[in-house]
């Protein structure tokens, strides 16, 4: 679903304003949002990743690994014996990735998951999460 082009400019124009007017708002107008990343997504990953070298999913994964590679916890009640706690890899069935953007986090979660995983990705822009199914 994509917003008019007049609620786009009319959401811009109004927070242009106020910037210029000394009183700028906590954060852009979500009809311009989405907007921008509805049409930066057909140039998105070849320019965060190429141009921008971003890293974020690497990080991410590198550090949701470590947590799967980490022995199961145990639980010492007081007045109990000792409770394994299930391993983080096994205990991850499903996971979401909030402002997913076109998916560059999901192939590494699908692998780090298994393929029973279930994975949902979240975004502001159409356009972006279309990129990413």
């Amino acid at each position: 679903f994509a917003l008019p082009e007049s609620v786009t400019r009319i959401a811009l124009a109004k927070h242009l304003l106020a910037v210029t007017c000394g009183r700028s708002p906590p954060r852009a107008p979500p009809a311009y949002v989405t907007s921008l990343f509805d049409r930066y997504a057909a140039s998105f990953d070849e320019h965060v990743q190429g141009v921008l070298r971003y890293q974020v999913p690497d990080l991410l994964l590198e550090d949701l690994a470590s947590v799967a590679a980490t022995p199961p916890a145990v639980v010492t009640p007081c007045s109990e014996p000792p409770i394994s706690a299930p391993a983080a890899a096994t205990a991850v069935r499903r996971a979401a990735d909030l402002g997913a953007g076109t998916g560059l986090l999901g192939p590494g979660l699908r692998a780090l998951c298994g393929d029973g995983a279930w994975i949902e990705g979240v975004d502001v822009s159409a356009e972006m999460l279309r990129r990413a199914a």
